[in-house]
Parts: structure tokens; sequence; C-alpha cells
């Protein structure tokens, strides 16, 4: 289901595919980047448009997110995924209790 904000994305010369060509290779901070990519905008070196163009590309990015933000579709979907990451650590292995505030053994 897309909705009317996503459409007037596309229209607006995204891309919602989902895939961004960064010529990342397959390891490193760019190819994660890439591996995340929902939607994007090509602008190639040199091809900037003007800041009035960018700006109003921009706004109309943050409303579809908005949009998304607040559709309950979104949010059941994405609970499962949000408990598990409240309850891992950064490294990946799941929390034991406590977190950022809690008191650590002391040495003898």
């Amino acid at each position: 289901r897309r909705c009317a904000e996503l459409e007037l994305l596309a229209d607006g010369g995204f891309d919602l595919s989902g895939e961004i060509d960064l010529r990342a290779g397959k390891t490193g901070l760019a190819a994660d980047y890439a591996k995340g990519s929902i939607v994007s905008l090509r602008l190639g070196a040199g091809e900037l448009p003007p800041e009035a163009e960018l700006h109003a590309s921009l706004h109309a990015l943050l409303r579809a997110y908005d949009v998304i933000l607040a559709d309950e579709g979104y949010l059941t979907l994405t609970q499962p995924v949000n408990e598990q990451l409240a309850s891992s650590k950064p490294d990946g292995r799941k929390s034991m209790g406590g977190g950022a505030g809690a008191k650590r053994p002391r040495k003898s």
C-alpha cells in the first residue's frame, strides 16, 4: 500500500525501489548505508539543483516520513523489531538487564 505522499515522491524524481548504488563494494559504512536505503534521490556530482528545489525535495520527503510513522500498519509491523532492539545490546547480544544506569559490582 502506497500513500499519496509516496506517490508525490516518485513523481518528484525519488526512487522508491530501495536500490542505491554508492559504489561502495560489499563492506564498510557506505555498503551498510546502501543496505538500509528505502528512498533515494540521485544527485550527480556537479548536478545539484537550486537550493529552493533541494528544500522542496526535503520537505516532501519529511511529509511522507511523518505519514508513514503515524500509520497504524507501520506501527504494528515495527513493534516486534522495536521490542527486540530495546532488549539487545549494541553488539547484538541480549541484554541481561540493568541498562546504562545499572550499578556495577564493586571490585575487591
